[in-house]
Formats: structure tokens, C-alpha cells, sequence
């Protein structure tokens, strides 16, 4: 199966135009900010969040999750320290059979995979991991509410 990068997903999708996206990879290319790709483009105006949700979904056959309507239970906020969950911008959901379940904002980014003591994890369920993908704003919010 052909990995598709997330601009020519876009451009093939018509989320955005070839123009859009090289404006976008030069702009990421000189501001010096170090933002991905994604970023870039809800910042410029290219794309909203839910059509980058949308197709990271595509590229990477993860599910979207909604935080505003699942209960995360408590034992969840022990899985993982909280600032390095903060850091890297993950949430524990929950654990089923041998998998937990990890909602995270992009799970592509090295900066919000997971860290144990061995290092980071792969975003991918090749380690007992199912990687979902979240709005930042939900997982602000569960920052926010959590003790």
C-alpha cells in the first residue's frame, strides 16, 4: 500500500490547492517556528482542524475520538505522569484486553508520542498501543479538569 504524505492527501482530496500547499511548505520552510505541516495550515487558513482530523484518519487509519463524550476513568490519570502526558500532548482513555488506548492530537509527531522509561513508543499498536486522534482543545480541557 502507497504511503500518501499529508499535502498530496489534501491537494488530492481538494481540502486545498497545489498553490496552497507549497505556500504552506514555505512558509513552515522560513518562519523557523518548527511547526508541522498540519499547523501550518489551520494557522494560514488552508484547512480547519476537523479536515486535517479527517485525513490524518485516511493516511494513517487511526479513529477520531471525542473527549467532550467519553468517560475517561480515573485510574487512567495513573498510566501516564502527568507532565509528560501534558508534554507530549496524549491522553490515556482506557484499557482493553492487552491495549491501551492513547488519544492523542498528532500521531505522527515525534514531540507527542508517548514516553516511558525505555523511550518513545511507535504511533502505531504494534506495542499494545491503539492510537486515537483528539482535538487540542479537548485535550487542554481534560488538563484543565484533571487533579
Amino acid at each position: 500500500m502507497k504511503y500518501w504524505r499529508l499535502g498530496d492527501l489534501l491537494v488530492s482530496s481538494k481540502m486545498i490547492t497545489s498553490k496552497q500547499l507549497e505556500e504552506a511548505l514555505e512558509i513552515q520552510k522560513t518562519s523557523g517556528k518548527g511547526h508541522r505541516l498540519g499547523t501550518v495550515l489551520i494557522e494560514n487558513g488552508f484547512i480547519t482542524e476537523n479536515q486535517l482530523i479527517e485525513t490524518l484518519q485516511m493516511q494513517l487509519g487511526v479513529e477520531f475520538i471525542d473527549l467532550n463524550n467519553t468517560s475517561i476513568p480515573p485510574e487512567m490519570a495513573s498510566v501516564l505522569p502527568k507532565n509528560i502526558a501534558k508534554k507530549h500532548m496524549v491522553i490515556p482513555v482506557k484499557v482493553s484486553g492487552n491495549d491501551l488506548y492513547l488519544a492523542m492530537v498528532d500521531p505522527l509527531n515525534p514531540e507527542q508520542q508517548p514516553v516511558s522509561g525505555d523511550g518513545y513508543y511507535k504511533a502505531s499498536n504494534d506495542n499494545g498501543y491503539m492510537i486515537e486522534i483528539v482535538h487540542k482543545a479537548e485535550v487542554l480541557t481534560v488538563y484543565m479538569t484533571r487533579p
